[in-house]
This record gives structure tokens, sequence and C-alpha cells, in this order.
């Protein structure tokens, strides 16, 4: 089945132990997406992780750079070591202008369930 806009295939750019800084992962991004044929039957979707601490930044980037979805987890606690983690990348986003299409108006009961789920503690400072 060939992939159309309607229904399109999803090409997945990982940085998951960061070997790369983040303006680099974004300039691989930026051209996967100028040069990818049938740029619109395809989400270019990124996986960052937080290995050395530059995950957030990394997704930002990447967003910028023409990325269309970004893979993360509730308060970065998933995988080895943490994928990116959406609160903070979303409350960043909603800061400048892009709606996150997320809802933070209950954010202390979601970091109760992450924490009763996970059965690992959210520090009180996070996200900011």
């Amino acid at each position: 089945m060939d992939p159309t806009p309607e229904n399109p295939i999803i090409i997945n750019l990982p940085s998951t132990v960061e070997m790369i800084t983040p303006n680099v992962y974004a300039d691989g991004i930026e051209w996967m997406h100028r040069n990818l044929n049938r740029r619109d039957s395809i989400i270019l979707s990124l996986h960052p992780h937080n290995d050395r601490g530059t995950g957030v930044a990394a997704a930002e980037l990447g967003y910028l750079a023409g990325a269309d979805r970004i893979e993360g987890c509730l308060f970065g606690n998933g995988e080895r070591t943490g994928n990116v983690c959406l609160v903070t990348l979303g409350l960043n986003m909603f800061t400048q202008g892009v709606d996150p299409q997320i809802d933070f108006s209950d954010i202390d009961q979601i970091r109760r369930t992450v924490e009763y789920c996970n059965q690992l503690r959210v520090p009180e400072r996070h996200p900011y």
C-alpha cells in the first residue's frame, strides 16, 4: 500500500543516545523535510531521548526544522534513561505561541497519576 496524504506513512527519526548536538539533529530533520519525495504523504516523527540533558532542545529545534510529531513521556519518565519530557516541551511551546494541544488545567492530578502508575516520585519543582 502506497502512502497518501489521507493515509500517510510515519518515518521516525530517533536520537536515542544523543550522540549529536541538537542543532546537528535538526539539520538532518530539515534535510529529510526538504528532500523526501511525496512529503505530503509522510509524517516526520521525532523520538528524542535526554541522555545528555538536551532532549527538549533537540525536540524544539527538530520541530522548527520541519517535524510533524514528537514522541516522549510525561515528566520524561520512560525507557532506559527517559524520553523527552512532553510536559516541559508542551509548556515551552505554549510560551512561544505554539498550541501543543495538551490540557494543562490539572497538571497536579496528572503528576499524581503518573507517580501512582510508575511508583516513582516526580520532583516537586518539575517541570520548572
